[in-house]
């Protein structure tokens, strides 16, 4: 029986053949759904395969918010009978092969893992490209918590992912002891600083009271007011991430085989790549 691994992703030039390479160390295969990406996401999804990494990717261009549905469409549909892991394309497990098989092996239902989040320092070394080398500090503690859902092939399909994939709809999870899931959310400024704006704008567009994301929202005004932020501020934006507030950082690199990127490039090009693309699909859809 397979573990597969599912994601969407949008516009990860600078992480996404990291976390492909890292997540089949111990994942039978990933299938990745672009949504859209404007930057060089696709080409280098296309390299991996070529280099014979189990990777598929399909590309879903729809302009909302589609990552809920068409994960539980994928999970329902021809990864049914599978062993799944629900990952972003951030997010890289913290497991041996075997630790996970085990998991899977004596799963009863849902079972979630903690996020475990790494946070870029004024002192990493800012010419390696490979995030999971550069970026080797963690958050001491989670406050709050979050998780992601594994859906072992016990569970009874169908069942509906819940936004984010941090559980399943009527359904509850256990907590497994072992298993984490690293989590590189800040990255860069340009990195950030797109990622913050396109999404301010999305969640704008979707609901003009702008009451969904509020974070976001102040985040890309500090941006547009201040300008790209500067490593110091990098930092506290990583570490007060989906987070109430700053905690000690400790030295932790993450295990991996992954000390080498092929495909990846510098991203100084990525921003304007990615606000370009949005522009251009707005004035698109607006007609």
């Amino acid at each position: 029986m397979r573990i597969v691994g599912l994601s969407v992703v949008k516009n990860e030039d600078d992480v996404i053949e990291a976390m492909v390479r890292h997540n089949l160390q111990v994942l039978d295969h990933l299938h990745i759904v672009d949504n859209g990406s404007t930057d060089r996401t696709r080409s280098i999804l296309e390299a991996l395969q070529q280099d014979g990494l189990a990777v598929t990717y399909e590309v879903n261009d729809a302009l909302q918010h589609i990552q809920a549905s068409v994960l539980s469409d994928l999970v329902n549909g021809p990864y049914a009978q599978d062993h799944v892991a629900l990952l972003d394309s951030d997010e890289f497990l913290m497991c041996t092969a075997r630790e996970l098989a085990d998991l899977f092996a004596h799963a009863v239902g849902p079972v979630t893992i903690p996020w475990v989040t790494y946070v870029p320092r004024p002192d990493d070394p800012q010419d390696d490209l490979n995030p999971l080398t550069r970026i080797t500090h963690r958050r001491r503690r989670e406050k709050p918590q979050y998780f992601k859902v594994l859906i072992p092939a016990c569970v009874p399909r169908p069942v509906e992912v819940m936004a984010g994939s941090h559980g399943l709809r009527k359904m509850n999870s256990e907590v497994h002891p072992i298993v984490k899931l690293a989590h590189f959310p800040v990255r860069t400024p340009l990195q950030i600083a797109g990622k913050v704006l396109i999404g301010s704008w999305n969640m704008s567009l979707r609901d003009r009271s702008r009451k969904e994301g509020y974070q976001w929202h102040a985040l890309a005004e500090q941006i547009k007011a201040e300008g790209l932020p500067n490593l110091d501020t990098l930092e506290a934006i990583g570490n007060t991430y989906a987070a109430k507030g700053p905690v000690r950082l400790v030295h932790e690199p993450l295990r991996t085989e992954v000390t080498r990127l092929h495909h990846t490039r510098s991203s100084g090009d990525q921003f304007i790549m990615n606000l370009a693309g949005f522009v251009d699909r707005m004035i698109l859809e607006k007609g």
